[in-house]
């Protein structure tokens, strides 16, 4: 029988399909135009000076933000609806900094001085690099098979050989031959880091085991050898290994509240996290990959983590889909061609504690641009926003129908972004930026995840990042 993530790989091909004619659509639109209107001006609003101008202003006086606590609006479209219905979220504060950023890359201090926050008293080193329970386990998952397909009624999956399996089996059992009956730690010092991706075996002061991986641009600590964390929303959307149903997570024995109140004193004693701020908490679940198929060792909560400057309000951006209706076209323009990922910060808590943390595009300020730049009115904000949703789903209009008839904006959040500088890949602006989260009705039907779409709150450009 053909297994589930056969049939949504089927649905996900499709939708690309349909996805990629309505881009075409689009661009064929916007090539055929032949003067700029007022919603194009809001598509591509860069290298005109205007951001620039606007933060070599003098600061402003420290004041509130006028703006309602609602957004309701409806914006009609031939065959499409634009529904706003979200709180207006923001700090509630009187200072909105701009900030310049730097590209980064971790060094060993840097991931000696994470390790010292993350996990108070003394840390070790295992001296050997694989346990023999290890590799017995690695010799088990070789003779078990690859994954070859899974049955629709009982969700059994079926393993079979593969071809170099028994060349595997061959390293293990010489590696298996080398490895100490028990293993051994020496205290952890920073010479001790590395930065390839080796993976480095750490034992904390109550006993635990977490296993280092590191890099110039990523740091990843895991309580399980093999697991890999996945949310409620992505289990609940296509089942989160084959064979596996939709479902809810119902193990959980922790509250949201004592994870929020670990993962807030463990930025409250980690100094290289000082710059964030909890963004988003979703319950979650450590998967790991065993000879039977999978285990669940852990159910938890996920917490994102997000720049925290001035009154503006920490989110993740980068952990949101990118629409290719509102792709920006300037963002292909060599000036800006180099992408500009946020940090992404990740750390999952369940009833033992801190059991997973992920930090991957590093990046630093360098210097503030201006103490407390003047933003953009809300309304005039608004107008941009619907502008932009407008033209960038103008195509629709050109259909005799749209495979989806809605969209809804559901959380609008004054936060901050990286806004890139042009001709400068390894500088940008940390600016105020109004996220918009928005789902059309197709991908809500199917538990898909939301899409952003970040406004410049001191310009009123859109903010590409990719």
């Amino acid at each position: 029988m053909k297994a589930n993530w056969k049939k949504h790989v089927g649905r996900r091909t499709l939708r690309r399909e349909r996805r990629l004619l309505a881009l075409l659509v689009a661009l064929a639109a916007l090539l055929s135009a032949c003067q700029p209107t007022p919603a194009e001006e809001a598509v591509v609003n860069r290298g005109d000076g205007t951001l620039e101008e606007r933060i070599s202003a003098p600061a402003r006086a420290p004041g509130g933000y006028d703006c309602p606590a609602r957004w309701e609006q409806t914006v009609s479209l031939k065959n499409l609806d634009i529904v706003f219905d979200a709180d207006v979220e923001t700090g509630g504060g009187d200072v909105y900094p701009v900030l310049t950023m730097e590209r980064a890359a971790f060094t060993a201090e840097d991931v000696f001085a994470l390790i010292g926050g993350l996990f108070p008293g003394a840390v070790e080193l295992r001296c050997n690099a694989y346990s023999r329970e290890e590799v017995c386990f690695d010799i088990q998952m070789v003779q078990r098979g690859q994954f070859s397909d899974v049955d629709d009624e009982t969700g059994e999956i079926t393993w079979t050989p593969y071809e170099d399996e028994q060349e595997q089996l061959s390293a293990l059992n010489e590696l298996l031959a080398q490895c100490p009956e028990q293993d051994s730690f020496a205290p952890l010092t920073q010479e001790d880091i590395r930065l390839d991706g080796t993976q480095q075996v750490l034992r904390t002061a109550d006993g635990r085991l977490f296993y280092l991986t590191a890099t110039e641009g990523s740091i990843v600590f895991r309580s399980s050898r093999t697991g890999d964390v996945q949310t409620e929303s992505l289990v609940w959307g296509s089942g989160g290994y084959a064979g596996e149903r939709p479902h809810a997570l119902t193990g959980i024995t922790i509250e949201e509240a004592d994870a929020q109140a670990c993962a807030q004193e463990l930025l409250e004693r980690c100094a290289p996290l000082a710059e964030f701020a909890v963004a988003a908490a979703e319950k979650a679940r450590i998967l790991a990959y065993v000879p039977e198929g999978f285990s669940v060792p852990s159910e938890g909560y996920l917490m994102e983590l997000g720049r925290a400057a001035g009154a503006c309000l920490p989110f993740n951006y980068g952990s949101y889909g990118v629409d290719n209706a509102l792709r920006d076209q300037a963002a292909d323009e060599e000036a800006y061609i180099e992408p500009w990922w946020p940090d992404t910060i990740q750390l999952y808590v369940d009833e033992d504690g801190l059991s997973y943390f992920a930090w991957y595009n590093p990046s630093t300020v360098a210097r503030t641009a201006n103490e407390n730049a003047d933003l953009l009115p809300f309304d005039e904000v608004q107008t941009r926003i619907a502008d932009m949703f407008r033209y960038c789903y103008s195509w629709t209009d050109e259909l005799e129908s749209a495979h989806f008839s809605e969209i809804r904006v559901s959380r609008v959040v004054l936060s901050c972004a990286a806004v890139r500088m042009a001709n400068r890949p390894d500088e940008a602006f940390l600016c105020p930026t109004w996220m918009v989260v928005y789902q059309n009705d197709e991908e809500a039907a199917m538990h898909r995840g939301n899409y952003v779409l970040m406004i410049n709150a001191v310009d009123g450009s859109r903010v590409q990042f990719l």
